[in-house]
C-alpha cells in the first residue's frame, strides 16, 4: 500500500510537504506513512480520495484504476492548484477564465501558432 502512496504522490508531481499540507498533516509523518512506519488513518484516506478523486480500492488494494476517471486526469491536477506555491499557474488559470470568449479565442490561437511553429522546427 505504502508504494501506491508515493506512486500517487508523485504522478500529481508533488513533493511529500506538499502533500503532507494538503492532507493537513506534517511532512515526517507522510514520510513515515509512505515508508509503512505509520499507518494512513482513515480521514486521511477519506481526505486522499475527495481531494483527488482517487478511487479507494486502488489505493488501499491497489485493484482498478487510480483516478474516479482515469482519463480525466484535469481533475487531479486542478486539485493540486489551491495546495500550491506555484502562484504563475494560480493566477494564469484564474485570469484566463475570468477573461471574455473573444480574448480566450485569441489565446488559443496564440498557443495554436506557437504549438505550429515549434513543430516545423523539428521536422
Amino acid at each position: 500500500m505504502e508504494e501506491r502512496f508515493k506512486e500517487l504522490r508523485k504522478y500529481l508531481n508533488m513533493t511529500q510537504k506538499e502533500f503532507a499540507k494538503s492532507l493537513g498533516i506534517g511532512q515526517s509523518t507522510w514520510a513515515m506513512i509512505e515508508v509503512g512506519k505509520r499507518e494512513l488513518k482513515e480521514r486521511h484516506q477519506i481526505l486522499i480520495c475527495s481531494i483527488y478523486k482517487v478511487r479507494k480500492d486502488w489505493l488501499l488494494n491497489g485493484t482498478g484504476e487510480m483516478f474516479e476517471n482515469a482519463a480525466d486526469k484535469l481533475s487531479a491536477y486542478l486539485a493540486e492548484i489551491p495546495v500550491s506555491d506555484d502562484y504563475f499557474i494560480r493566477d494564469f488559470i484564474e485570469v484566463y477564465m475570468e477573461l471574455d470568449k473573444h480574448y480566450k479565442d485569441v489565446l488559443r490561437d496564440i498557443a495554436e501558432k506557437m504549438y505550429e511553429k515549434r513543430k516545423s522546427r523539428e521536422i
